[in-house]
């Protein structure tokens, strides 16, 4: 009997572990070249996928503003964001994360935060937009 049921509770750890897909890890720089974006496949927004970030690496930033009033040019190029140190960025479900590993996901110590303003000053008109990323963990 209790054989039986060490074998039932094994099989149902079994089950849960593949329950949650394993994720895809891919450095930014090779992402475009490597078919391991492709193999998330149908999985896409329930996989895991964690990005290696390399001091260096660039991600380009498309920012867009649609209204009835104003709006961005329809061609303008993307910001070149560049990473400043290694990292690791896991993208899920539960939203964005950062790691200094590929395994260790903590919330941040403090959340990011976002600004829009617009000003005027002897230049003329100047339209802002100011983000702030999350702050890294404390080390324990």
């Amino acid at each position: 009997m209790q054989r039986s049921i060490a074998a039932a509770s094994l099989s149902v750890l079994v089950a849960c572990a593949h329950t949650t897909p394993a994720p895809v890890v891919v450095r930014v720089r090779d992402a475009a070249a490597s078919g391991a974006l492709r193999e998330i496949g149908p999985d896409i927004g329930k996989r895991p996928l964690i990005l290696e970030v390399e001091p260096g690496d660039v991600v380009p930033l498309t920012f867009t503003l649609e209204g009835d009033d104003i709006g961005t040019a329809p061609d303008q190029a993307p910001l070149p964001l560049v990473a400043k140190r290694h990292f690791f960025l896991r993208i899920s479900q539960e939203g964005l994360a950062i790691s200094d590993d590929k395994d260790h996901f903590e919330r941040p110590a403090r959340p990011g935060s976002f600004a829009f303003g617009v000003g005027v000053d002897r230049s003329g008109v100047r339209a802002t937009v100011h983000i702030v990323t999350p702050a890294r963990p404390h080390p324990h």
